[in-house]
């Protein structure tokens, strides 16, 4: 305390979740920003901050031992759009590790991001 005085320091903001597309969210993988990636999963998913951790994890190690696992998350959109939803939910769970009822609110959100982007 110079002077005496008590000097207020203005409150941390609180950050903003990062958005972003699929894209952004495997080349944040690809170099290994594991937890900024997972962050897009939120928002493009709908997922909780723990869920979505978890399932970047499965991503990227699912990455480093599938070579067609890209391929399949590329496909993910097509999938989606053409309303074939076992392939969608298939794809969902075995890309990002969710379980049945995440993929399917994960392919719900996604749904609608794809029909309504911005």
């Amino acid at each position: 305390m110079p002077n005496g005085k008590v000097i207020n320091f203005p409150k941390k903001k609180k950050t903003e979740k990062r958005t972003g597309t699929m894209q952004d969210f495997h080349e944040l993988i690809a170099q290994g920003y594991i937890s900024e990636a997972s962050e897009i999963l939120e928002d493009l998913m709908g997922l909780p901050a723990d869920i979505a951790l978890n399932s970047a994890k499965h991503y990227k190690e699912r990455l480093s031992r599938d070579p067609d696992h890209l391929l399949k998350v590329m496909s993910l959109r097509s999938i989606v759009s053409a309303g074939v939803t076992n392939d969608a939910l298939f794809t969902v769970e075995q890309c990002f590790g969710l379980d049945g009822m995440t993929s399917l609110s994960a392919l719900n959100t996604l749904l609608a991001k794809f029909q309504n982007p911005g």
